[in-house]
């Protein structure tokens, strides 16, 4: 057994990349050997752990097994300065400056 991290995973396309702590290159992650209930898929930082296996282009991970999921950034209710700015906004009209012309 190996363990490593996801680099990356394509749920669209069913294979990603593992950065391995034993192998000097990516290891490839196919969804078929994903060991889930459901929806199988990888999240990118996920620590796995993997049986790696010799394939005809390379390093390929069998029996992946998530073991931690990735870290949540922590996210703030206050608006910053940044959220702040990156608002559309829209004009204000008052209907006392309108100016009727009779």
């Amino acid at each position: 057994m190996a363990f490593g991290v996801v680099k990356w995973f394509n749920n669209h396309k069913g294979f990603g990349f593992i950065e391995s702590h034993e192998f000097d290159s990516d290891i490839f992650a196919h969804f078929s050997e994903v060991e889930m209930i459901g929806f199988k898929t990888l999240q990118q930082g996920a620590s796995v752990v993997y049986e790696p296996m010799q394939g005809p282009r390379g390093w390929m991970a069998k029996n992946i097994r998530v073991i931690a999921a990735p870290a949540m950034p922590e996210t703030s209710s206050t608006p910053t300065a940044e959220t702040k700015g990156s608002r559309l906004r829209t004009p204000q009209f008052r209907a006392n400056l309108i100016t009727q012309g009779l």
